[in-house]
């Protein structure tokens, strides 16, 4: 488990690094021909983005949960705005995409599935039930890991061998959120399961 933390922990330092915090500084030259004309729907997502992934791991260090209730709610509820207003830019990002409809899809239904998610851990924690809610922030933050995931495997993953990337994309945006959800459902069923 260990090495799952540590490997997540450097994709999220090295994306931060090279590709979020450089899109704080809005320029035309920063940002580039491409993502320019979206420079303020592309900005409200990188800054709100950057704000889920980084207090999300905090929400589940059980000291800082019960030693610090109201924080945690505090903390809790600006998570689940950030992700909703990442969620929303991203679907205005995916449909005003310059890629074919099924990119354009693929990448569409992500932010449905983050809204989904935290929705369901909101729902869980006002209803006090607490294991569920743990259980769906989990998943929260799987998702809010996708695009990390994403462009990790969009720079080093070697497209000549799968067709084009247009052909690849939806192929690529399924794995960086269908996959990690199917493991990370593996291991909290399995928690349930074999203990």
């Amino acid at each position: 488990m260990y090495l799952i933390y540590g490997l997540t922990a450097m994709m999220v330092i090295y994306f931060l690094t090279i590709k979020a915090f450089p899109k704080l500084v809005v320029s035309e030259a920063v940002y580039g021909d491409y993502y320019w004309p979206k420079a303020p729907w592309l900005f409200v997502h990188v800054v709100t983005g950057i704000f889920a992934t980084l207090i999300g791991p905090f929400q589940f260090v059980k000291r800082l949960r019960t030693n610090y209730v109201r924080g945690h709610r505090l903390f809790g509820f600006a998570y689940m705005v950030s992700i909703f207003l990442a969620a929303l830019t991203a679907i205005y990002l995916a449909v005003y995409s310059g890629y074919n409809l099924m990119s354009k899809i693929s990448l569409g239904i992500v932010p449905f599935i983050w809204i989904g998610t935290t929705g369901m851990a909101f729902a869980a924690a006002v209803k006090k039930r607490f294991d569920q809610h743990q259980e769906w922030m989990v998943r929260s933050y799987v998702v809010t890991l996708f695009f990390i995931a994403f462009v990790m495997l969009d720079h080093y993953l070697p497209y000549s061998y799968f067709g084009t990337y247009e052909e690849t994309l939806p192929l690529l945006t399924w794995a960086c959120w269908a996959f990690p959800l199917f493991v990370t459902e593996l291991i909290l069923q399995g928690r349930k399961i074999f203990s």
